[in-house]
């Protein structure tokens, strides 16, 4: 079943609220309005339709973002996964709700201005993540070989160059040969 990706313009309509998971996962949430404009054919003039209402939920770097940068009223343009979800509280009462799983949130620029401030992370150098990642898939390639072959790596084994070689090696399909890696 695929998902349906939606792209919403509104407004916030509640407080914004965050909270930290007990992992330390940020999650934010609030309710969002969207009230389409019309004209009316017979009079000539824009009037409001009925407004629909979200639920919203924004994790991680993003919800700590819009803890900071959102408020109530704020017009708001959310992209995110939509759900339908049925619900039934303590009282019986049942209903349905439209949620937003928020992939990125941002001010509505149509109607209004905000400055924007980039949040520095620390960087890790290309040429590191590279030789980490290498070095990763090394290990997980040498594991799998030797669980199929019924036998563990010592834990003094380390897969990669050989001592006159810099560059690491790639353990080949071909039984056991040794392959430079590009």
């Amino acid at each position: 079943m695929s998902e349906a990706i939606v792209t919403l313009v509104g407004n916030i309509a509640s407080d914004v609220r965050t909270i930290t998971s007990e992992r330390g996962t940020a999650i934010t949430t609030f309710r969002f309005a969207q009230t389409p404009r019309r004209i009316d054919r017979n009079t000539g003039r824009w009037g409001d339709g009925p407004t629909s209402f979200y639920s919203v939920t924004c994790w991680r770097t993003l919800a700590e973002h819009c803890e900071k940068s959102l408020h109530k009223g704020d017009p708001v343009v959310v992209f995110g996964r939509l759900r339908i979800r049925d619900w039934r509280n303590d009282d019986g009462r049942v209903g349905r709700d439209a949620e937003v799983d928020a992939m990125t949130v941002g001010h509505d620029l149509v109607r209004g201005t905000t400055e924007f401030t980039r949040v520095r992370r620390e960087r890790v150098e290309q040429g590191d993540e590279a030789q980490l990642a290498t070095a990763m898939r090394m290990e997980l390639l040498v594991e799998e070989q030797s669980r199929a072959a019924g036998e563990m790596p010592e834990p003094d084994d380390h897969p990669g160059a050989e001592p006159d070689d810099p560059r690491p090696s790639v353990l080949g399909a071909g039984g056991g040969t040794r392959e430079q890696a590009a």
